[in-house]
């Protein structure tokens, strides 16, 4: 080989070897035929791969573009600086597996992504920069589907094509495969987020905003908090705290979970982080020249949950202490907030959480009520609930000239008086107003949720503005008394603070409470509990004595005692149609009553429209409705019959519901089934031979919170099977009352006597004029004609043996 071979072959060889050093030995390109490129992220670890390339004062958003356009590019560690949306990026050639990472102490911050490229062919990706966000080594425990996926790709693509639920969170096992997928995710069961190793918690990231919860969507609000990190957007010169909410609401481009915003600046930050998920980039800020907002998106179950702008306000290590009032175990932040939604016994204004132990304290009182400030507390964050009811309107305001609260305005008038500026608090609904500001220069009202109390920081001197917080509302002002299912609760509201005991007459050392220092107090007398001695003192009328006592030990001339009494309507009623159910007039001091409200029978078409004229075997309902809105009583009927009215030779009766509410010939009409607090019965119409209208009589029985099940021969075992006797026995227990009736009727025509048109249906009937409906029940004309052709027969037999007669008697006269 000659020498200038040789330089041809080494002028090759040299770019080859530089092209081979350059590119790693274990890069390869990133390939995804017939799939859209996207990532999964992990919070707060890196991998430390080949980096092909470094972008600084960048946004993740641009980062992770850069990366999916480098077919090279497989992995993205992305390092957040001090300005809130930017920072480092690092474009990786390699990617590393669950056990390569490692959360890497990073200089200035610690808030890092990494971000793995992955390939999905399932139509339901999304063009958000990452679809799936990683916890390692956890796992959601409420499983709705489990998959037989091949690798983990599948079980990702599993989770976004699933069609029966909406899925939310994925579990992958890495030693085992197995892929299951839930409705529901840390954010709304933290319950059932729990450590396993092995185990991948995955978040779909592809949810709609109104996809987030399974149940209610709600907000949380955190006064003057932020996030220092993590922040996903920054939208600047935003007015107003609504407007930033709607920012959020209104996101596409990631899910927001979270935001902050900051006036006067009018700065609104969006995250999909919340500080549930990620608290130690939580802080409080002390009060500043400026007003600090933190909402996020809780989930929650309760049927409770206000429309207003958000249903709880948490201070972090807080607490109201001396007024807890009922103690829960194990809860999590949505379960005690959906608890105090649901709270029947009490109002409850606010909860005390620890999260650690999971106890969790209701209270009937709030820092408002009591106009106290909250108390440093290293155990319990401190909630308020934001959906409690309007409450009076006639309330009483304390004035402070000179005084005003900054920032915290959720409504500003203009133009109107200081009488209508208080009438305007007062009325609210969309928020609970506790405190206005009024400028008499300007004519300028300011309406606020909070008041000196919870934002004393706030609370400062002014030249042009009066400061105004409501105190007590003149219709609490007093003693009074409320009707609850099994208790009644008492009440007390003082202008001044008490200290004292308050306790059942005769039980002063089983049943009392003691009061320090409250300007509203209430107390519990269950109805069935014998250490408080409520007597039943006639049917459905419940009395105790409650004394308030001054002194902490003795009984003095100051004290009083009240008699309270409730009375449970348990009466049945006679009605026709309808029926209003009086109430029954106050007794006593104290007294309450509840009203189990109207009830109505009648009978439908199959369209849900009343039916007063039908056919034999039209489809029709009876229904037994209790129109009053309450869950406190349930209906039972029984004794059911059908009849002609009347009383004569021709009156007929058949019972078709017995008195232990079953049906005695299920063909003909079957029984009663429950929708809510209704009693429904769907048949077929029939009528008496004798007769066209059909009445119907039942008797119905009210029973406090639900009637106890019937279950009738040759039915299922929903329910333990139980004798007739027992069944009457049982209800009879419940309500000692009188037999009553409802009532109603329904006109049913027939072919058998022609007075019903086989083209007519029941639903034109019951569209169809007065007139016409009387001229379908007129005879037929060809009746008519055969009828009058038969008398004139008659008449002319008639005419004929009556002239053969007189001819015959004549000719035996002749003779």
């Amino acid at each position: 080989m000659n020498t200038r071979s040789n330089v041809q072959m080494l002028r090759f060889f040299i770019p080859c070897v530089i092209l081979f050093s350059i590119i790693p030995a274990n890069a390869q390109i990133f390939q995804c035929p017939g799939g859209t490129v996207t990532f999964e992220k992990y919070t707060n670890l890196q991998f430390k791969g080949n980096v092909k390339a470094i972008i600084n004062d960048t946004t993740i958003d641009v980062c992770i573009a850069d990366c999916r356009a480098d077919r090279n590019c497989r992995a993205v560690n992305f390092q957040f600086g001090f300005v809130p949306t930017e920072g480092t990026c690092s474009l990786l050639s390699d990617a590393g597996s669950r056990t390569d990472l490692e959360v890497i102490p990073l200089v200035g911050s610690d808030a890092a992504y990494y971000l793995r490229k992955i390939c999905i062919t399932s139509r339901g990706v999304c063009s958000r920069p990452w679809v799936f966000d990683v916890v390692l080594n956890t796992r959601m425990a409420l499983v709705d589907k489990t998959v037989n996926a091949v690798n983990r790709l599948e079980c990702l693509e599993a989770c976004l094509d699933e069609q029966d639920f909406t899925c939310r969170a994925i579990s992958y096992n890495t030693v085992t495969s197995e892929c299951t997928l839930s409705r529901y995710d840390r954010h709304s069961r933290p319950e059932a987020y729990l450590p396993v190793n092995g185990v991948d918690y995955i978040e779909n990231h592809c949810l709609s905003h109104d996809k987030l919860c399974e149940f209610k969507l709600t907000l949380e609000r955190s006064a003057h908090s932020f996030y220092i990190s993590f922040t996903d957007k920054v939208i600047r010169d935003v007015p107003t705290l609504a407007e930033c909410q709607q920012f959020c609401h209104e996101e596409n481009n990631f899910i927001c979970r979270s935001f902050n915003w900051i006036a006067p600046r009018g700065l609104c930050q969006l995250y999909h982080n919340t500080r549930r998920v990620i608290p130690d980039y939580f802080r409080n800020v002390p009060s500043l020249n400026r007003q600090v907002e933190y909402r996020e998106i809780v989930c929650l179950e309760s049927s409770n949950v206000c429309n207003r702008a958000f249903v709880m306000e948490r201070v972090g290590k807080a607490s109201l202490p001396g007024h807890n009032d009922k103690l829960l175990t194990e809860m999590t932040v949505p379960m005690c907030q959906d608890a105090c939604l649901n709270e029947a016994k009490f109002v409850c204004r606010s909860f005390e959480l620890d999260v650690r132990s999971g106890n969790c304290w209701l209270s009937r009182d709030s820092r408002h009520s009591l106009r106290q400030e909250l108390r440093d507390d290293d155990v319990f964050d401190y909630y308020e609930n934001n959906c409690i009811p309007p409450g009076n309107t006639n309330c009483e305001f304390e004035r402070e000239p000179g005084r005003l609260l900054r920032f915290y305005n959720d409504v500003i008038i203009e133009n109107v008086d200081l009488e209508s500026c208080r009438t305007r608090c007062n009325l609210e609904t969309s928020f609970i107003c506790r405190s206005f500001e009024y400028m008499s220069t300007t004519q300028a009202c300011f309406l606020s949720s909070d008041s000196r109390i919870s934002q004393r920081g706030y609370f400062g001197p002014s030249p042009s503005a009066d400061y105004y917080a409501k105190t007590v509302c003149k219709e609490e002002a007093g003693v009074f008394t409320e009707c609850r299912d099994g208790a009644i609760i008492f009440t007390q509201v003082t202008s001044r603070p008490f200290s004292g005991k308050l306790y059942a007459k005769g039980r002063s050392k089983s049943c009392f409470v003691e009061i320090d220092n409250e300007l509203r107090y209430s107390m519990e007398l269950p109805l069935t509990a014998p250490e408080c001695n409520t007597i039943q003192q006639s049917e459905g009328l419940f009395v105790n004595t409650v004394v308030v006592q001054h002194h902490p030990m003795l009984v003095t001339k100051n004290d009083q005692a009240y008699r309270v009494a409730c009375r449970y309507m348990l009466t049945e009623k006679t009605i026709d149609n309808f029926v209003n159910i009086s109430m029954i007039q106050a007794v006593g001091d104290l007294n309450g009553d509840i009203n189990p409200g109207p009830i109505s029978m009648t009978i439908l078409d199959v369209t849900g429209v009343k039916l007063s004229l039908a056919a034999i075997g039209d489809n029709a309902s009876m229904k037994i409705e209790l129109l009053d809105n309450t869950d406190a009583y349930d209906i039972f009927a029984h004794s059911c019959k059908a009849n002609t009215g009347g009383r004569g030779m021709m009156f007929m009766e058949v019972e078709i519901i017995d008195k232990s509410g079953c049906p005695t010939d299920p063909d003909v009409f079957p029984g009663f089934r429950k929708d809510g607090r209704s009693l429904i019965s769907d048949f077929k119409m029939f009528k008496f031979p004798t007769s066209s209208v059909v009445f119907f009589n039942c008797q119905v029985k009210y029973c406090l919170n639900e009637c106890p099940p019937t279950r009738c021969q040759g039915e299922g075992n929903v329910f333990p099977a139980r004798r007739k006797r027992d069944v009457i026995e049982e209800i009879n227990d419940i309500f000692p009352t009188p037999e009553a009736n409802l009532r109603t009727q329904v006109t049913v025509l027939s072919d058998d006597d022609g007075s019903f048109p086989s083209y007519l249906t029941t639903h034109s009937l019951n569209d169809e004029p007065l007139s016409a409906r009387r001229s379908s029940q007129c005879v037929s004309s060809t009746k008519v004609i055969v009828i009058l052709s038969l008398l004139g027969a008659a008449m002319l037999v008639f005419v004929s043996l009556l002239t053969v007669c007189i001819t015959r008697r004549c000719r035996g006269k002749d003779v």
